[in-house]
């Protein structure tokens, strides 16, 4: 059965109220998950293209009309989480410094 506009709405107005408190919501094949933004965004960056299905296998196997911008997106993400694993090291060894000096 195909969704309609009002199921769509009903989805849209679950998601944006979820967030609004925090959490992020993804889908599985088991179904729609939330889960807090903080935890979601804390796990690795397999962790994160996996969950929202934007890992390279699942994007290559599932081969539609958004792979090529799914493909982009794990690279972005993948691009972002370095930065900000690179980012986090160097405040921690400036802090450190600060606190030993």
């Amino acid at each position: 059965m195909k969704p309609t506009k009002e199921s769509w709405q009903k989805l849209f107005d679950l998601i944006n109220e979820r967030e609004k408190l925090g959490f992020v919501c993804y889908e599985t094949i088991e179904g729609i998950h939330e889960c807090p933004i903080e935890d979601f965004c804390s796990q690795g960056v397999e962790g994160l293209l996996y969950d929202l299905n934007r890992d390279e296998v699942t994007t290559k196997t599932l081969m539609n009309e958004y792979t090529v911008n799914n493909l982009a997106v794990a690279r972005v993400i993948r691009y972002l989480h370095a930065k900000v694993e690179d980012l986090t090291k160097k405040l921690e060894e400036k802090e450190k410094a600060s606190n030993n000096g």
